[in-house]
């Protein structure tokens, strides 16, 4: 191939290239909303799981007279604040299972979750659950 063949060639790939550009972008985007949305959305599940945690901590570490649920259910909506999450929005659920000596106390939260793009879908509601076992027990 001489000189001005090769010229001609690149003239007519000009083109091309922004076709092509223009038919992968939906799909970079897509993915690129897709990684932004997971992240986010691990990152607020984390913070949810680490709110149970904390409520089933205070819980377990309450006196049996203090009403231990109440303090478990009371920490979880104070963390869920804390974090910058809407604590009032939460579905939070406490009870104790088990008998002397093996009672637990478990904790179980399901939040709301709104999507930061929308593109992709993700969960409705970020839930966590735990259980721990009460450090006060009552003998029968």
């Amino acid at each position: 191939m001489n000189l001005p063949s090769l010229r001609r060639c690149a003239r007519s790939r000009r083109g091309s290239n922004a076709v092509e550009f223009a038919l992968i972008l939906p799909i970079l985007i897509t993915l690129l909303a897709g990684i932004v949305e997971w992240g986010w959305t691990l990152n607020q599940q984390m913070m949810v799981v680490q709110a149970a945690r904390e409520g089933a901590r205070a819980g377990v570490s309450t006196p049996r007279d203090d009403d231990p649920e109440t303090a478990a259910q009371a920490r979880v909506v104070q963390s869920l604040n804390d974090m910058g999450l809407n604590g009032s929005a939460a579905t939070v659920t406490v009870s104790i299972v088990g008998a002397y000596p093996d009672e637990l106390l478990q904790v179980n939260l399901a939040l709301p979750h709104q999507p930061i793009i929308g593109l992709v879908p993700i969960p409705v509601d970020l839930k966590a659950a735990l259980t721990m076992r009460l450090e006060e027990q009552v003998a029968p």
